[in-house]
């Protein structure tokens, strides 16, 4: 298979779940206040995101997170989340002083809401940009 990690190199991709609320605000909340373009998205359900992961975790389990890819790296759950908000900038590079908390801590309340997202929230189907956006798109 052929890797497609050269495609992304020198950007910073959000992939986040299509299909869930709270990831979708989450990318609209970026979006909306990523005036520079700094980031590109993706969703976990595209072809493209699917060929990243397998090329990516091989035989281990697939996150079910928000991913960063940046810096050559692939980032997940809270890291993601915070290097994703981070990026903008701004007054927003505060929330790295999460990172005080440890990753265990931070992680454990990530999952506790991934877990109960769908319970929460009403799964929605997978968003499609619209053509305000759809350029910012991996």
């Amino acid at each position: 298979m052929k890797s497609i990690k050269p495609v992304l190199q020198n950007q910073t991709v959000v992939i986040f779940d299509g299909e869930c609320v709270i990831c979708n605000r989450f990318f609209r909340f970026l979006i909306k206040r990523d005036k520079r373009k700094r980031l590109k998205f993706a969703t976990i359900q595209s072809e493209f995101v699917q060929t990243l992961i397998k090329t990516t975790f091989l035989n281990s389990p697939v996150p079910d997170s928000i991913l960063l890819w940046g810096n050559g790296k692939l980032y997940i759950k809270s890291e993601a989340a915070i290097w994703s908000t981070a990026s903008l900038g701004g007054i927003w590079i505060i929330v790295r002083i999460l990172f005080i908390f440890p990753k265990f801590l931070r992680n454990m309340v990530y999952d506790f809401v991934a877990r109960n997202r769908y319970k929460w929230f009403q799964k929605q189907s997978c968003m499609l940009p619209d053509d305000n956006f759809k350029d910012r798109f991996v």
